[in-house]
């Protein structure tokens, strides 16, 4: 991960209610304390899993915290909360243009660089054609975003946490015939509207812009998105057309993968001596 680009535009997005009114009568308020208490507590009492030493992609922001692609991940979460500060910003979409552009290997990183930051963090697998999140971390993806969305199972028996992290994951759950009209129900926005009343990131991997449309429309239920180009291997004009597929005001960053060798070895020349700790040397996320 070389650079972070400054955000393209700023925005105001009106802030989503977190969660229905309660009701105005006082047995109303009690069951509607009753059932957020329940929830927050289901919520605590899930299934739990540990973060697993040899995988697929690299965890940065877990197994090496001194590389340079782990200080970028945490350039990048204090602009997120620094725009949260200033708007509401919650529900993070990561795509890039096409596929390969490792947009899976980020949204995991980042969502464990909030997480070990403390702040209570849920990343969604919104990849309903091809999820990955569960076989990376070598979890039961069973139930998942999509069972929540078709209504055969509750929200937070569709969600699993890190041992040692307030991280969440909800994995894509059953595999569908229609992603895309599952996307578009009402009641997969009445999801993510309860999901943001507990949590405060949600973190969304989705599919690529090209060529579903299925990233259009998570875009659409997002207040932001971070967008991933990998140096020197995504196509310029997939790039560029991908970019005019997207609303701009909610475009927070555009992420290159790969790193620079030169910057990490300063980096790490750096660190090292400030610290007198030895820096492992990263090239790619």
């Amino acid at each position: 991960m070389s650079r972070i680009f400054e955000a393209l535009q700023q925005a105001n997005i009106e802030l989503a209610g977190t969660a229905a009114e309660p009701a105005e009568s006082p047995e109303g308020l009690s069951a509607f304390v009753a059932a957020l208490s329940g929830d927050l507590a289901a919520l605590e009492e899930a299934p739990t899993f540990e973060i697993p030493e040899c995988l697929e992609v690299r965890l940065i922001a877990w197994k090496e915290p001194h590389s340079l692609a782990a200080e970028r991940l945490r350039g990048l979460a204090a602009r997120l909360r620094y725009a949260q500060q200033r708007r509401a910003l919650k529900r993070i979409l990561i795509t890039s243009a096409v596929r390969g552009d490792g947009k899976s290997t980020i949204s995991l990183n980042l969502a464990i660089t909030l997480a070990m930051q403390g702040e209570k963090t849920l990343l969604i697998d919104g990849d309903l054609h091809r999820p990955s999140l569960a076989s990376i971390l070598r979890i039961d993806g069973q139930r998942g975003f999509a069972n929540a969305s078709e209504r055969s199972d509750s929200v937070t028996n569709c969600v699993q946490r890190a041992e040692r992290l307030p991280l969440w994951i909800c994995p894509a759950g059953t595999a569908q015939d229609q992603p895309l009209t599952l996307l578009q129900s009402p009641h997969t926005a009445e999801v993510l509207k309860q999901l943001q009343g507990w949590f405060t990131w949600i973190v969304i991997d989705s599919p690529p812009l090209a060529p579903l449309s299925d990233a259009s429309v998570w875009a659409r239920l997002c207040d932001g998105f971070v967008l991933i180009a990998r140096e020197a291997a995504t196509p310029k004009r997939a790039l560029l057309k991908g970019i005019e597929s997207l609303e701009k005001s909610k475009i927070l960053a555009l992420l290159m993968n790969d790193s620079n060798p030169e910057e990490e070895k300063y980096y790490r020349d750096y660190y090292k001596q400030s610290s007198g700790a030895a820096v492992p040397v990263t090239s790619r996320l």
